[in-house]
């Protein structure tokens, strides 16, 4: 049985090599605004923390947002310090990817899926915003290293301590990966030499220790478990309608389609590279030794096996909305594409093959045309999406700056625009009251039927009576949608166009508003 490669010096070495690498690539294309609605709720959490009211969604993502106030002690920006950790989260990835692929199946391996890991537009993309998934991504796959480690070395407790802190960071920086872990993890303790069970009791005992270490001050910071609860149980209930166990095949066929779209936009030539290769070795290659590699790499295709299909299993079953949802696998993917692309004998076919994936993933990113859009599913994973975005997120909030008062205008917004909404203006533009005229219903209590307001720098929940103080209103209208948005809550028959912003800014009067605040109302959640 091949029981992988041990990683020497040298391998370490390329691995900061390739982490530095990385860095230099991702640098450039950072996000300077807000790109996605949670992006802006992870940055306000960092400075006003509390998941009842949002901030961030439940469960709460507390060691995130926490790693991001550490940072922000520094850069003195939390949007910029989110996307900082961003970065490096996804240089680092590049970096375990390559040790991972190289412990388990070989340097060609580990070579092959950091090239694929460095240049695939999902997770550069991710590297660029202000959202936990590749910091998941990071987590997830240094724990499948040292899960491996334990099987390769037959582990000791220095393995059980590492696992133990692992899984504790995992649960604290995206607690719904940490569950679906757990197969990694006790396949991990099997590998280990003798006695097994105790030490995995001590890691079940440590990990739970280490977790209540940063459990107990997120409930306190929500304002008690009580408060907590009641935001995780109505989140819970909000989600449980987008599943198929609620919505039935159709949505079970819809997480299907958009998981199989990310990953192919993350993969690419690698993933046509690798079928290819594989198809030709079943073809060729004779029974016996088809079953011969197999039972020689059983323990690296069972780690992979119980990595990548338990969690696209709970995506699948669950709801997926945007592209980081699958990165917690995707890693996976990768060291199984490497491996196959990595069993390429001759070097300079390699070499040639991990230069047509680098070039394709990099052009996907870096330069977008039409071909490069359908070849992505028309997933928006580029450079120019990221641009794009600042640009005229940037232009619109000059726009309100240079031409209306915060003391004469209330900021309208007709729904949780994801890229476009609230959340965003609210960060960018703190001085102005902005005002969300939708409820959300994932939220608990009394909060679930109010509209949100943002105002010096909190967010509150207000009534929606008759007419919002004596302030007109300024309406944003997100791309691609019109101020017909604001039918139901006010009379868009009266707005007009602000001048030069492209039909995304309207006004309407004092007066034209079928909304108001409650004095007596107000409260922060």
């Amino acid at each position: 049985m091949d029981k992988g490669v041990g990683l020497a010096r040298r391998n370490w070495i390329t691995a900061a090599l390739l982490f530095g690498a990385s860095m230099v690539m991702r640098v450039p294309f950072r996000s300077q605004l807000a790109y996605h609605w949670d992006s802006a709720q992870f940055a306000l959490a960092i400075a006003d923390y509390d998941p009842t009211r949002s901030l961030p969604q439940a469960p709460g993502y507390f060691l995130y947002v926490m790693l991001g106030r550490l940072v922000n002690s520094f850069v003195h920006d939390p949007h910029a310090s989110l996307v900082w950790i961003s970065v490096v989260a996804g240089s680092a990835l590049v970096a375990l990817g390559y040790l991972l692929g190289t412990s388990m199946f070989g340097a060609s391996c580990g070579w092959a899926t950091a090239v694929i890991l460095a240049t695939s537009p999902l997770c550069w993309f991710h590297s660029e915003i202000a959202l936990s998934y590749i910091v998941d991504a990071a987590l997830v796959t240094a724990t499948v290293l040292v899960c491996w480690q334990a099987v390769q070395k037959e582990g000791g407790w220095r393995h059980v301590v590492i696992l133990s802190a692992l899984m504790a960071l995992v649960a604290g920086v995206r607690q719904q990966t940490a569950p679906i872990l757990v197969p990694v993890c006790i396949y991990g303790f099997v590998g280990m030499a003798r006695p097994r069970w105790p030490k995995f009791g001590v890691s079940v005992i440590l990990t739970a220790l280490l977790c209540l270490a940063w459990f107990v001050p997120m409930v306190r910071m929500s304002g008690g478990l009580t408060s907590y609860w009641a935001a995780l149980e109505a989140k819970a209930r909000f989600d449980a309608l987008r599943t198929p166990w609620r919505g039935g095949f159709a949505v079970l066929w819809k997480n299907a389609d958009r998981i199989a779209s990310m990953c192919w936009a993350g993969l690419h030539a690698a993933a046509v590279i690798a079928t290819l290769l594989f198809t030709k070795w079943v073809l060729t290659v004779s029974p016996a030794d088809r079953q011969r590699f197999y039972q020689d790499h059983r323990r690296q295709l069972s780690l992979l096996a119980l990595w990548v299909i338990p969690m696209l299993t709970f995506w699948l079953s669950m709801f997926v909305v945007t592209t980081g949802y699958v990165l917690n696998c995707f890693p996976g993917l990768a060291v199984a594409a490497g491996a196959v692309v990595g069993r390429v004998k001759k070097r300079t076919e390699r070499v040639v093959l991990l230069s047509l994936i680098a070039g394709v993933g990099s052009t996907a990113f870096l330069f977008p045309n039409g071909a490069m859009t359908r070849l992505m599913q028309g997933l928006p994973l580029t450079a120019a999406e990221l641009r794009g975005h600042d640009r005229g997120l940037a232009a619109e909030i000059a726009l309100i700056r240079r031409n209306f008062d915060p003391r004469d205008v209330v900021i309208c917004h007709g729904c949780e625009h994801l890229y476009w909404g609230f959340r965003q203006f609210q960060y960018h533009l703190p001085e102005y009251r902005n005002l969300l005229l939708a409820p959300d219903v994932s939220l608990s209590g009394e909060a679930a039927t109010r509209f949100w307001l943002s105002q010096d720098g909190r967010t509150l929940f207000v009534d929606s009576a008759a007419v919002l103080s004596n302030k007109a209103a300024l309406l944003v209208v997100p791309p691609a949608m019109t101020v017909a948005m604001f039918d139901r809550q006010l009379d868009v028959g009266r707005a007009e166009p602000v001048p030069d912003s492209g039909g995304r800014l309207y006004t309407l009067p004092f007066g034209a508003m079928r909304i108001t605040v409650n004095s007596e109302a107000n409260r922060t959640r």
